[in-house]
């Protein structure tokens, strides 16, 4: 009888029907990492996107580096000789020349002190004497007389009227002409002609016997306000137009000198010869002058010549 032999083959592997049954399957064969590769990769990941963050995001510091100079100054003294006219090198002088301007400058300012101006106004009164029994009569120095406005004058001499005379039973005055002014100064003594008293007499039997009158106004009264320079004023005008002075003899010296030369700042010497006000302190005027005059001289060389 012959016998049998059977093959025996593994079970095939029975396929789920549910899916995440397959998946957990597959993803169980992919190689486990060991929890210190873990940290690793962990924080390499950090430091990359840190990185990348920090380049976008920052703001960016560009360094330039020079190399430190240093500044060598060489001092070398050299005499400059305007009584020479030639190099000296031995010696270190080099020849010199000058240079110099003139000017003069005036200026007009205001004054600002004030003062009054007034006149008293004059005339003359023809005074008359009727005294009877005829008699000479003497007035003294500043005799006032009141005009019949109300306006008081003065004779400023000795007064002497001649006797008055008798002709055919009747008084004929005498008369002389006197000089008076106003007692003050204004524009309202000068009156037209009016008659006078003498209010000294006021009281005495000559009061109605002497009298006067004038022919002609009076003239000459004023007052009025006007400027006046001070002694200020004129300090302040000599400050002002010399410093102006001074600055412009400068300018025009230093336009005066040509490229070739060289000017040093401190080879001019500048000074005023002569300052002088138009006017005096108490001058009354609106506005005064000052004039004054300078002269500069410069010690230049040529640049030829270094």
């Amino acid at each position: 009888m012959s016998k049998k032999f059977f093959d025996i083959f593994p079970p095939k592997y029975k396929q789920s029907s549910r899916p995440e049954d397959n998946i957990t399957e597959q993803q169980s064969e992919l190689p486990q990492l060991s929890p210190r590769k873990k940290i690793i990769l962990g924080v390499a990941a950090f430091v990359f996107i840190t990185g990348i963050l920090l380049y976008f995001k920052l703001p960016r510091l560009n360094l330039e580096i020079w190399p430190q100079t240093d500044l060598l100054n060489l001092n070398e003294k050299i005499i400059i000789d305007k009584t020479v006219d030639k190099i000296d090198l031995e010696n270190k002088i080099i020849p010199a020349e000058i240079i110099e301007e003139e000017k003069e400058l005036w200026q007009e300012f205001s004054s600002t002190g004030s003062a009054t101006k007034e006149g008293k106004a004059e005339g003359i009164i023809r005074l008359y004497n009727k005294y009877n029994p005829p008699t000479p009569i003497s007035l003294k120095a500043t005799t006032r007389f009141l005009s019949d406005s109300g306006k008081y004058f003065r004779a400023p001499d000795k007064i002497y009227i001649p006797v008055a005379q008798i002709k055919n039973g009747k008084v004929v005055p005498s008369s002389v002409d006197v000089k008076v002014e106003a007692i003050e100064a204004g524009d309202e003594y000068n009156i037209d002609p009016a008659k006078f008293s003498v209010p000294g007499l006021v009281g005495t039997p000559y009061y109605y016997s002497i009298y006067g009158e004038s022919l002609a106004s009076m003239k000459g009264g004023f007052a009025e306000d006007l400027r006046q320079v001070t002694q200020l004023d004129l300090q302040e005008a000599e400050n002002n137009t010399t410093k102006k002075l001074l600055n412009d003899i400068e300018s025009s010296l230093r336009n005066k000198i040509s490229s070739e030369y060289i000017l040093l700042d401190n080879a001019i010497s500048k000074e005023v010869t002569e300052a002088t006000p138009l006017v005096k302190a108490g001058a009354t005027v609106e506005k005064f002058k000052f004039e004054a005059k300078a002269k500069a001289r410069a010690l230049v060389f040529k640049k030829s010549e270094l």
